[in-house]
């Protein structure tokens, strides 16, 4: 939406006269992941508990070779997400100039969310889809991460629209690079 010609109390301006843009782009660019989070790499962790705990052929599921093999996969995808979550805390925290960072991690989340939860359901079979009765072993919380993986590929943007930011914030196809919104001054 644009407003033309619009007036606006001094007092009620966010940012100054003719900014609105570079207001709007500073909250996108924490919904992008430009802020950065940390945190523990706690669907690796749950799947590692739950294999341990989950049977198949009255084994434990984590001593079968191809479940482990899988354990790899979810432990490669979900920490190398953490780790951009880090490394964009850091820059932001220590106030380095920020370009593709946000868009980038939030384009790998968005993408990699679901062959986390397709690693997830092929380790743990079917079961990991219920929710509630006898054989929902993760209490809901697989259940709730697979729908929430398919939802989450659109706020904050589509996974093409984050390629577009990571474009322009690199400069590719521009005389100049777009500045990323700024997070913390």
């Amino acid at each position: 939406v644009y407003f033309e010609d619009a007036r606006v109390p001094a007092r009620n301006l966010v940012g100054g006269a003719n900014n609105g843009w570079q207001v709007a782009s500073t909250h996108l660019e924490l919904e992008h992941g430009g802020g950065g989070s940390i945190g523990r790499n706690k669907w690796f962790e749950r799947a590692v508990e739950w294999a341990k705990a989950e049977k198949r052929g009255g084994r434990p599921l984590i001593q079968d070779p191809e479940a482990r093999d899988r354990l790899a996969d979810i432990f490669v995808l979900t920490e190398v997400s953490r780790l951009f979550g880090l490394r964009n805390y850091w820059m932001n925290r220590t106030h380095q100039k920020m370009s593709y960072e946000g868009s980038q991690s939030s384009y790998y989340r968005k993408l990699t969310g679901l062959d986390i939860t397709t690693n997830l359901q092929e380790l743990f079979g079917p079961s990991s889809l219920i929710n509630g009765g006898n054989f929902d072993f993760s209490k809901g919380a697989l259940d709730a991460y697979h729908r929430g993986a398919i939802t989450s590929l659109h706020p904050g943007g589509t996974a093409d629209v984050q390629k577009v930011l990571m474009a322009r914030r690199m400069g590719l196809g521009r005389d100049e690079a777009e500045a990323a919104g700024k997070t913390v001054e």
